[in-house]
């Protein structure tokens, strides 16, 4: 006599990015991707259940591509086959809070008198903790020319009138910094002869 039997062999899943131990900045989307295969079933990559140690249910699927909170988190990809046998994969992956990006305007100095005409130097720098130097992209916007450029220096001339000239950069994460200073610009002095006419004889 005989019989027919057929023994369950656990499921396999690896992640396969990203690397253990990664980095990330706040609100940075963590791509995640995974395999997993079973003797019995087949591909089973679509099933990985994903879950964060911080943020609980991920997703499902073999790649997702969540925005984590701030914090060190595990990882973990579980598949189940249809026998009910379970694998699962972790990994470390650490997400840091975004700082604010700073920015400061070297010159002019606050309050600086310009004459009509003139060219006024701009000139400023800016940096982030995650995204280095930013200077090149700051913006500078006068409250009575609007915009007037991107860049680390700009030297341009201003309408006559008191200005309150803004230099502001954001980083990657989407925060803004900005810094402020007030500059005048004097009119030319205008004149004119009234008496006599141009060209009068006496």
């Amino acid at each position: 006599a005989t019989i027919a039997v057929t023994v369950n062999t656990a499921p396999q899943v690896a992640i396969t990015a990203p690397a253990d131990g990664s980095q990330f900045d706040e609100g940075e989307a963590v791509v995640l991707t995974g395999t997993a295969s079973d003797a019995e079933d087949g591909d089973l990559s679509a099933t990985i259940a994903w879950t964060s140690s911080l943020d609980g249910a991920l997703g499902t699927g073999a790649a997702l591509a969540p925005v984590l909170s701030v914090g060190a988190h595990t990882v973990t990809a579980q598949v189940t086959d249809s026998g009910g046998l379970v694998a699962q994969a972790t990994i470390a992956v650490t997400v840091n809070a975004n700082t604010d990006p700073t920015v400061s305007i070297t010159s002019p100095a606050d309050g600086s008198q310009f004459n009509e005409g003139e060219a006024v130097s701009l000139t400023g720098t800016a940096s982030d903790a995650e995204d280095g130097d930013l200077s090149a992209a700051i913006a500078w916007t006068s409250s009575l020319d609007g915009a007037l450029g991107t860049g680390a220096a700009l030297a341009l001339p201003l309408t006559p009138g008191a200005h309150i000239l803004t230099a502001e950069v954001t980083d990657s994460g989407g925060l803004v910094a900005q810094a402020t200073i007030a500059v005048t610009v004097n009119a030319v002095p205008g004149v004119a002869i009234t008496s006599p006419g141009d060209g009068s004889q006496f």
